[in-house]
């Protein structure tokens, strides 16, 4: 199967008319205001988040599935969330993954990366089919009191 594209947005509606999405907001930076911590303590940011993938048969003609899984890596590559699906695609050419995140790990500012991989059932390992860096900056500034 072929790899077309994935996309990390805040929204994606389909459409129950065309079977289409809309990609709504896509995101390369993310800007928190969180209150600074004492250390790099794994904690949660509420923000919604998709990640949309567009996979198609490698010959249209021919069906084929497989494993796939979305990891979401810290800047310094640490896992901190996993998504196993399967994609597919015996009935239909091309198959549409959609992942939601819901609450964002985060450690420390940086880029962060959404690895897209499938499962090689031949060589028994995972391949990557698509990296999407998502940065996060947080940031903090405290209001002045005012009478």
């Amino acid at each position: 199967m072929r790899h077309i594209w994935s996309i990390i947005c805040s929204q994606a509606i389909r459409s129950a008319e065309t079977n289409n999405f809309s990609l709504i907001e896509v995101l390369e930076q993310i800007t928190v205001q969180v209150p600074p911590a004492d250390d790099d303590t794994l904690f949660g940011i509420g923000v919604r988040i998709f990640i949309v993938s567009s996979w198609w048969r490698t010959e249209i003609e021919q069906p084929e599935q497989s494993d796939a899984r979305l990891v979401v890596k810290s800047p310094d590559n640490e896992e901190l969330a996993k998504i196993e699906y399967q994609i597919d695609l015996m009935k239909a050419g091309r198959f549409r993954s959609v992942g939601r995140i819901d609450v964002m790990p985060y450690r420390t500012n940086g880029i962060y990366k959404f690895v897209v991989e499938t499962y090689d059932d031949v060589r028994k390992q995972w391949d990557t089919q698509a990296i999407v860096p998502l940065e996060i900056i947080r940031e903090f500034h405290l209001e002045e009191m005012t009478e």
